[in-house]
């Protein structure tokens, strides 16, 4: 078996350059060729980033969405540890989201309701992949 780390972006371009999601919004993101294979298996570990000026009566809602197959997303079926939602804070922040078991594709929903506009949101995973 061989084993092989890699970091893909699920939103944004990189770590430091994400992109504005305006209050009330949900940035949806085009899939993301998590393995780059069907015959292998892996784990990620899940981050986002922002920067806002939210309140502490809002929120941040992020859903991890797993996908066997290119386009056909399980959004509908998704267990409640793939939906993390946070209190965000007037500042920038990155948070861990968690470990998870990837298939092939992946993609992810992030929504924004903390009464202000969130600038440098990015989303990323550093892969463990095992073929």
């Amino acid at each position: 078996m061989a084993v092989a780390r890699s970091a893909k972006v699920l939103l944004g371009t990189d770590e430091t350059t994400g992109v504005t999601i305006t209050n009330s919004a949900t940035s949806t993101e085009a899939e993301v060729d998590m393995l780059g294979d069907d015959i292998s298996m892996g784990y990620a570990n899940f981050y986002v980033k922002y920067t806002g000026t939210g309140t502490t009566a809002s929120g941040l809602r992020v859903q991890i969405i797993p996908r066997r197959i290119s386009g056909q997303s399980y959004i509908d079926q998704l267990p409640a540890a793939n939906i993390k939602t946070y209190t965000p804070i007037s500042g920038t922040e990155k948070i861990f989201l968690g470990t998870f078991i990837i298939g092939r594709f992946a993609s992810v929903a992030v929504r924004n309701t903390s009464g202000a506009s969130m600038t440098n949101v990015s989303c990323f995973a550093e892969v463990l992949k095992m073929t």
